[in-house]
């Protein structure tokens, strides 16, 4: 069971490709830690976990049930809010 696992993950901005094809797997316990320079996507990625950004395309699990699935900018599948 993984606490967060992303598939295909992708974020643009316009013509900007900020996030291209991010495959993540948290698995419990695991400590992770991303880094890269700046401008790398780092905190967009953060931020689309948490659904401060928007996803472009892809899928989010929580708990390895489906959070979220969006396609060319659309949701396909979404979790409703309790």
């Amino acid at each position: 069971m993984s606490i967060i696992h992303t598939e295909h993950v992708s974020k643009r901005f316009g013509d900007l490709e900020v996030l291209k094809d991010i495959n993540l797997t948290v698995e419990p316990g695991e400590v992770v830690c991303i880094i890269g320079p700046s401008g790398a996507g780092k905190s967009t990625f953060l931020r689309s976990l948490n659904q401060l950004e928007k996803i472009t395309s892809g899928k989010i699990f929580i708990n390895d049930e489906l959070f979220l699935h969006r396609e060319n900018n659309h949701t396909v599948d979404k979790i409703a809010p309790e």
